[in-house]
């Protein structure tokens, strides 16, 4: 819903906070993850890049 409705940058807003609401949650069982992703900007931009990557996909589908 919020790709169908908002830009590219309102969706990575609150893609980001889905991600580290995940991550978060996955702390104890993937604590290699959990360091990079808060210790390491580079991974975490990279991974958030990658993950706004289905704001395009789920728009096509849409218009599909």
């Amino acid at each position: 819903m919020v790709a169908l409705n908002n830009d590219r940058d309102q969706y990575r807003i609150v893609l980001e906070k889905i991600a580290e609401d995940a991550i978060v949650e996955r702390h104890e069982s993937n604590g290699q993850l959990f360091n990079a992703y808060f210790e390491k900007p580079g991974f975490r931009d990279a991974l958030m890049e990658y993950l706004a990557g289905s704001y395009d996909e789920i728009r096509d589908e849409d218009a599909g």
